[in-house]
Order: C-alpha cells, then sequence, then structure tokens
C-alpha cells in the first residue's frame, strides 16, 4: 500500500533543501507535528509555510532509527521520496496523527523542512511517497542512507 503525500508550498520548502555538499554519514530523518504558532509559542520550533500557517514541534514523533529503507520512485513523471517506517514506529506515528487528523506533519531532512504533507490516518501505510524534492537530492540522500 503507497501513500502519496499532499505537499503544501511544495517548491518553497524544495528550494529550501540544500543541492550542494551534502553532509556525510547517514541523513537524519524526522517526523513532526505541525501546529498554531500563536497557541504553542514555547512549544514550537520555526514557521512553516502550510496553507493554513503553522509551526513545527520541538520534539519528533520518529526519526532516525525509526526509519528502515529509503528509495526513489519515478512515476508519471514526477519522482518521489519513498520512506519506510519501521512497524512499532508506523504503529506509534499513526497514533499520534489520530489524535490530529488530516493535519499536516513536517519532514525534516538533516534540519531542514523538506515537505509538509498530510498524512491519511486511515490508510496508515508503512512507507510514505513524499513529493516535492529534486530528484538528485533523492538520489543523494538514498546513497547517504544505504552507506554503511
Amino acid at each position: 500500500m503507497r501513500l502519496v503525500a499532499a505537499v503544501a508550498a511544495g517548491a518553497f520548502l524544495a528550494s529550501a533543501f540544500p543541492v550542494l555538499a551534502a553532509p556525510a554519514g547517514k541523513p537524519l530523518i524526522e517526523i513532526r507535528a505541525v501546529g498554531d504558532c500563536a497557541a504553542h509559542p514555547d512549544g514550537m520550533l520555526l514557521p512553516v509555510p502550510t496553507d493554513a500557517g503553522g509551526c513545527v514541534a520541538r520534539h519528533a514523533i520518529v526519526k532516525g532509527e525509526d526509519f528502515v529503507g529509503m528509495g526513489h520512485l519515478r512515476e508519471s513523471g514526477r519522482d518521489f521520496l519513498i520512506l519506510t517506517l519501521s512497524e512499532p514506529a508506523r504503529r506509534h506515528l499513526y497514533d499520534v496523527l489520530g489524535r490530529q487528523s488530516e493535519k499536516p506533519v513536517a519532514l525534516l531532512i538533516d534540519g531542514w523542512v523538506v515537505a509538509t504533507p498530510v498524512l491519511w490516518d486511515r490508510i496508515r501505510p508503512a512507507s510514505l511517497q513524499i513529493s516535492g524534492i529534486n530528484p538528485f537530492q533523492i538520489d543523494r540522500l538514498v546513497t547517504r542512507f544505504r552507506a554503511k
């Protein structure tokens, strides 16, 4: 089962991801909640350009070793970053999302917000398809992820 994540302001977010020199080592991948900046001024980290506005939570819902796979999918002329979660991480992610249904989350890679998809709780796939990222960036991320 696959999920195509709807990306708000994808052009801005993809351009915020550094294109030049990639850091060494595995990419640090995190999914964080996005919430109302005014409601949580002390609990949020940075503004995110979503349709409704919002800020990224300080703490990740899933991160690091929760991601067990990464790939590059080209379908109908579009490129997608494929992220696969471990089963415990998948359950945890969708338990948290169930409490804030149909709100965007922030996908951070190496500290950069690269997408703000809405993950639909009713499907709950283990692999997420994230659009709006440059195909060359996807290839670099996959290579880094698979490096020992």
